[in-house]
């Protein structure tokens, strides 16, 4: 009875271990996903507000007519705003009028196809990179993307090609038009420090986060990242843009965890035999105590004389 019983609590244990471990997995997941999705809100914020920035870039009258006289005047590659220095701090002023409040975490750049650059930073404009990054841009590829993605593309967080600062940016670009005129006059470009990104990443546990590019599933924060299997990651869609937020689920089945739990149902396991021998062995004699004290008195009376018998 005792070898039933164990193998009947060894069956219990097993099936109450995997129950446990099965729980706090699921309970796990679903407190990543929650967390995912928390996250894939505050980045949305996040792009909104970069989204407002160029906004208000297209609701300068000044700048909007500058470029749209370039692109009706222009036939030249040079950058007019070299030889008209005057009028390049004036835009690059109005530029920093948009964003006196947002700690430079920003910084906007407004170019088109002839060559001409404008910007918020153009004291820190690097003239070498700032040439290479001209020569190797494609303007048309630039604009047809902006406008087969609803006049706006983003792009992952990377260096502004225009300085030399190593600092990255997520990178936000619309097409510059006023609101009477499909003609578009450049390209309006708004960086956004990936530092504040990183602020809305962190968990007080540090788990690992990741944003995902949805088009081609590739990594694209944090720029390095060793592979894993994606099923081991709770996500959550970013709507303003093509991301996905993912984040690393604390499953319940890391080795440390399942020592521990399986240690707890062991020594519960070896406590539960040890009560269970115990009451049966208490049971067992009280079952044969009557059974041990008629054997005692049967062998007190002694065995009939075979001289008396005869």
């Amino acid at each position: 009875y005792l070898i039933f019983i164990a193998l009947i609590l060894a069956v219990a244990m097993i099936v109450m271990y995997f129950s446990v471990v099965t729980k706090l997995n699921y309970e796990a997941e679903n407190a990543g996903t929650k967390i995912a999705e928390t996250m894939a809100r505050q980045v949305d914020t996040y792009i909104e507000e970069i989204d407002v920035l160029a906004q208000q870039v297209k609701r300068q009258p000044r700048i909007i007519n500058i470029f749209y006289n370039l692109n009706n005047t222009k036939n030249d590659k040079s950058n007019f705003f070299n030889n008209n220095v005057l009028l390049g701090i004036d835009v690059s002023s109005i530029l920093n009028g948009l964003i006196t409040d947002r700690n430079g975490n920003f910084n906007i750049s407004v170019y088109n196809g002839y060559g001409d650059f404008v910007s918020n930073q153009n004291y820190f404009i690097d003239k070498k990179k700032f040439q290479s990054t001209m020569e190797n841009m494609n303007y048309a590829i630039e604009l047809n993307q902006i406008e087969e993605n609803d006049d706006k593309i983003i792009t992952a967080p990377s260096e502004n090609p225009w300085t030399e600062s190593t600092r990255e940016f997520i990178t936000l670009k619309k097409s510059l038009k006023n609101d009477y005129s499909d003609t578009v006059c450049g390209i309006i470009e708004v960086r956004a420090s990936v530092d504040r990104l990183e602020q809305m990443l962190h968990t007080e546990d540090n788990a690992e986060i990741l944003i995902c590019d949805r088009s081609n599933g590739k990594i694209i924060y944090p720029t390095v990242y060793t592979e894993r299997e994606r099923s081991e990651y709770s996500s959550a869609f970013v709507n303003n843009a093509n991301w996905e937020i993912m984040m690393r689920t604390p499953v319940a089945n890391t080795k440390a965890n399942i020592i521990f739990i399986l240690s707890i149902f062991v020594a519960l396991y070896a406590i539960l035999l040890v009560f269970v021998f115990l009451i049966s062995r208490t049971i067992g004699k009280e079952v044969i105590k009557p059974i041990s004290q008629l054997a005692k008195h049967v062998c007190k009376i002694g065995a009939p004389d075979d001289k008396m018998a005869h």
